[in-house]
């Protein structure tokens, strides 16, 4: 297991400080409405707490994925300030029409922001922009008027311009950073140095990081040619399942038993998680970790790709991309964020507010272990996995029962089943 540290700071400028000053100062006030409600409309002092706790919480846990994607990549980071900003800019036109986002549509805020992990939307395109727009008016079109009277507006709208504000400065501020990103420029380092020549697998958590990394390294022209002309291709969850096959085959074709040898070979795939469990890649023997995994048991995913029976390589690399100076800052904002989150959680207040995991407190250990590339900590997260595979399997189906609600369950058609008959077998399997 290796450290790869880069300069984060130098990455933003000198803007670091501010930017996680600024994104900790969002009120984000379209999602906890409960906060302004005059106090003469409270008709039900323990309703109104339960749901100003929540919303709070779904507060927390935007903040912490913004800086997720602040630590992801420069262009993760502004496509979800470009999301947000047409948000609440639609919001704010939408208050004098009396139309605001009440306690009870928390979880289709969830899911419309929800869209930073899978959305499409790529930089610079007027039509994707007036796409977001849309998106943005479908969505609070969609819900219930709300009346007015009840809310302190004027406080509310300042604080929404506020944001607005905010937003806006941070976009127009981090425009030129893309093009100066040390970041990415370590990587390019690493491939064309101590890993060039040879088959290599970089993980993002973000599909808007993976594209970018693609972009940026294909029309490179330079660093192609210093780097050996590699072949490069990217997976992500907008991959057809046939071209997923292929692009596997083309980088794996041992392991994945390709019938035939493919003429073209891939020696950088980057992904996203959907290669993260249920392939056999062990022809390669260098895993990257582009950004922090804030679950563990991720890496011991992605790991477990290459790390597998059947593997000619001796020994298994293992790369993370850290932050030099700028990481235990991070990490203690999103703590102090997640103790809040936490705090709200151990109150009942929670119960449908499921945006990406939480980060437990354990994890920011692991992370400092990582850095110290201490190759142990693998080893016992798997062996956590194993031991409580029961337990996240409930936590999954917790999570799609909070995400989407009775909704998604009473929608299914009665009957859905599967079966198979077979001659001298009796019994049925559900």
């Amino acid at each position: 297991m290796h450290t790869v540290e880069y300069d984060l700071g130098a990455t933003y400028g000198g803007l670091y400080d501010d930017i996680v000053a600024a994104i900790d100062s969002l009120s984000l006030a379209p999602y906890k409405l409960e906060a302004y409600k005059k106090k003469s409309a409270i008709a039900d002092e323990e309703k109104h707490s339960f749901e100003q706790g929540r919303e709070e919480g779904l507060v927390g846990i935007f903040k912490t994925r913004f800086l997720k994607r602040l630590e992801s990549s420069v262009e993760a980071f502004r496509l979800s300030l470009r999301r947000a900003l047409t948000f609440e800019e639609t919001y704010k036109d939408y208050l004098l029409d009396r139309k605001v986002v009440s306690s009870r549509d928390f979880q289709r805020a969830i899911r419309f922001l929800s869209r930073d992990e899978e959305d499409d939307i790529a930089a610079g395109s007027m039509a994707d922009e007036l796409d977001a727009v849309a998106d943005a008016k479908e969505y609070i079109e969609s819900l219930p008027t709300v009346d007015l009277n009840e809310y302190e507006l004027r406080r509310l709208s300042h604080d929404v311009e506020a944001d607005v504000k905010t937003l806006k400065s941070l976009y127009q501020r981090t425009e030129p950073l893309a093009a100066k990103d040390g970041k990415l420029e370590r990587l390019k380092e690493l491939l064309a140095g101590d890993l060039k020549g040879k088959k290599v697998l970089i993980f993002s958590t973000f599909k808007d990081t993976t594209r970018y990394l693609h972009r940026r390294l294909t029309q490179d022209a330079k660093w192609l040619k210093t780097a050996g002309s590699p072949h490069i291709r990217r997976i992500d969850s907008g991959n057809h399942p046939e071209e997923r096959g292929h692009i596997i085959a083309q980088f794996a074709p041992v392991a994945s038993g390709a019938a035939e040898p493919t003429p073209e070979h891939i020696d950088i795939l980057i992904s996203t998680d959907v290669l993260s469990e249920g392939q056999n890649l062990q022809d390669c023997g260098i895993l990257i970790n582009y950004d922090l995994t804030w679950n563990p048991i991720r890496l011991v995913q992605r790991n477990g790709r290459i790390d597998r029976i059947g593997s000619t390589h001796t020994e298994i690399g293992i790369y993370n991309l850290f932050p030099e100076k700028e990481l235990e800052a991070l990490l203690h904002l999103i703590e102090r964020l997640t103790d809040r989150i936490s705090t709200i959680d151990e109150l009942g207040l929670l119960d449908g507010s499921v945006l990406g995991e939480v980060v437990h407190p354990r994890t920011f250990n692991t992370i400092r272990r990582i850095r110290g590339e201490d190759g142990t900590v693998l080893d016992e997260e798997e062996a956590r996995a194993e031991l409580a595979g029961p337990e996240m399997l409930l936590k999954q189906l917790k999570d799609l029962l909070n995400r989407d609600g009775s909704t998604a369950l009473t929608a299914l058609p009665n009957g859905i089943h599967s079966g198979m008959r077979r001659e001298k077998c009796y019994g049925m399997f559900f």
